[in-house]
């Protein structure tokens, strides 16, 4: 059994989170279970954040232009939440198992707003706050092996989701718009199987199968329009190792489907549901191929090419004026290749570069003489092509170094396009772990250091040609955690502080980052 408990110190308002885990085995019979409760009142802004004008608009039509967020404790940002998490397993031989899992999630956050654009309509608002949000779900597990040569896993699964968003008419939050429902719930299973007709060749196929149904509604006083889809895929790989295991080639292949069986919309929210239609089947074959060379006892080769593809959403199919019953998936070719280095137990180095080529890219700002009923299309074509370097240093026997760094020229090469850079891409980004144990105490100290790069926040379109050229600027992050056992190691203390020096940056363009932040918590282990 082990208990954790946490108190916000500092970056936060009234913040404090609690963990009760226990497992135990008995037998053939094992069980897991776990509770936690997360909350805070708000977190607060760096402390160097400039407040910049936003545009509160509806649609295109903009009706103000205001400052959103004025710094501080960052509006709209309390959250609460209690998960539950169970596990129960049987396992009568060492060839067999069966485990039941299942989880419980509720919680209430605020929705903080976009710094740059708000939509505010009549019976929806992006000044908002997700006044429930409801999870659970039962997955059903076994495995078991038939022989030396062939074992079989298989998986049942149901989840269901429910959220409410609740409308505010402005950045007050004290007058409800509306009450919109999302529900979804997910049905499915897969069916895993390996077999080895001699020790250097398995043979491994997999089967999925899932039901998505999706209900929504705008208003309470409204019926619920319902969507359904279906997705599928079938695999087969075979991994030889030859060359006294020297030599690894994967080669394998997967049909994927994708089929909408029921699309249903309340286009004028007056309680009128309407069949939407429903787009034709999509299928896709996606093959792939990897080998893996062990030059030496140091030394690995690597290289890899595959196809995946990405079916549209329901919202993506039947957004805009008009359902897009033609939306087609959009399709990724991979290719990475690369050597991977370790000198004794001092040093480990993976160098790989990569060529990505996106094609059929789904997008929905292309020109208006190409999409008048501004649907998703499949428009874009995108090329990204770098390199990505990892190293794991550890001179001695407490002490250890990640490095990560990676270099991605990302391209845009659509039709039409207006510019050839590409949004929320940063051409670098460099990462570091240190780690520590102090010898005789114990302490053991943690530091992460991220560096992002520079990437486009904002670019001209072809809908919006004379749009600035907007730019995030870099930003360096560090986390430092110290934790310190006693009392036989049953106990620990730890002090953990999130972005140290207080940066101010956005992740996500729009959506400004916590401040600093500290946390001071206690574990304890019987």
């Amino acid at each position: 059994m082990s208990a954790t408990v946490e108190y916000g110190l500092d970056g936060l308002d009234d913040a404090y989170k609690a963990s009760l885990s226990h497992g135990r085995k008995v037998g053939n019979l094992n069980y897991w279970l776990s509770y936690s409760h997360r909350e805070w009142d708000s977190w607060d802004l760096p402390d160097d954040f400039e407040p910049r004008e936003g545009r509160v608009t509806a649609g295109r039509k903009v009706l103000d232009t205001r400052i959103i967020e004025d710094g501080g404790e960052r509006e709209n940002s309390d959250y609460q939440t209690d998960n539950f998490w169970g596990k129960v397993g049987f396992e009568p031989s060492d060839k067999s198992e069966i485990y039941v899992n299942f989880h419980y999630i509720s919680s209430e956050k605020g929705d903080a707003p976009n710094l740059d654009r708000v939509n505010v309509f009549s019976d929806f608002t992006q000044f908002d706050r997700i006044t429930a949000y409801d999870d659970w779900g039962v997955d059903l597990s076994a495995m078991h092996a038939f022989s030396e040569k062939f074992d079989l896993q298989a998986k049942l699964y149901y989840h269901d989701h429910e959220d409410d968003y609740t409308s505010y008419s402005d950045q007050t939050y004290s007058e409800v718009v509306a009450v919109s429902t999302y529900k979804d719930d997910i049905l499915g299973g897969m069916l895993l199987g390996e077999y080895r007709p001699v020790d250097w060749d398995a043979l491994r196929f997999s089967l999925h199968y899932k039901r998505d149904a999706h209900e929504q509604r705008d208003l309470e006083s409204l019926p619920f329009a319902e969507s359904i889809s279906y997705t599928g895929s079938a695999g087969f790989e075979n991994e030889m190792r030859l060359l006294d295991n020297k030599l690894s080639v994967v080669i394998g292949v997967s049909y994927d489907r994708y089929d909408v069986s029921k699309a249903e919309e309340d286009i004028e929210n007056d309680g009128n549901i309407v069949d939407s239609g429903t787009p034709d089947t999509s299928d896709e074959f996606n093959p792939m191929v990897g080998v893996t060379y062990q030059a030496c006892d140091s030394t690995k080769l690597f290289a890899s090419v595959a196809k995946k593809t990405r079916f549209p959403t329901l919202n993506q199919i039947y957004a805009g004026d008009v359902p897009n019953l033609d939306l087609e998936a959009e399709t990724a070719v991979n290719y990475t290749a690369g050597v991977a280095w370790r000198y004794n137990d001092l040093l480990n180095v993976e160098v790989a570069p990569f060529f990505h080529e996106i094609s059929d890219f789904i997008a929905r700002d292309v020109p208006p003489e190409l999409n008048p009923y501004a649907q998703y299309i499949n428009y874009g074509e995108i090329e990204l092509k770098g390199v990505e370097v990892n190293a794991v240093v550890t001179p001695m026997k407490d002490l250890s170094f990640k490095l990560g760094y990676s270099y991605n020229d990302a391209e845009n090469k659509s039709p039409g396009r207006v510019t050839g850079e590409v949004l929320g891409v940063p051409e670098y980004t460099f990462n570091l772990g240190v780690q520590y144990i102090v010898p005789t105490l114990g302490t053991k100290l943690n530091l992460t250091l991220l560096y992002m790069g520079e990437s486009y926040r904002q670019l001209p379109t072809p809908e919006e040609p004379d749009l600035d050229v907007v730019e995030n600027e870099s930003y360096n992050l560090c986390n430092i955690k110290v934790t310190q056992p006693f009392v036989s190691d049953h106990m620990e203390a730890f002090l953990a502080v999130d972005n140290l020096f207080d940066e101010d940056y956005e992740p996500v363009s729009g959506y400004p980052a916590p401040g600093m932040s500290m946390w001071l918590g206690l574990t304890y282990r019987m």
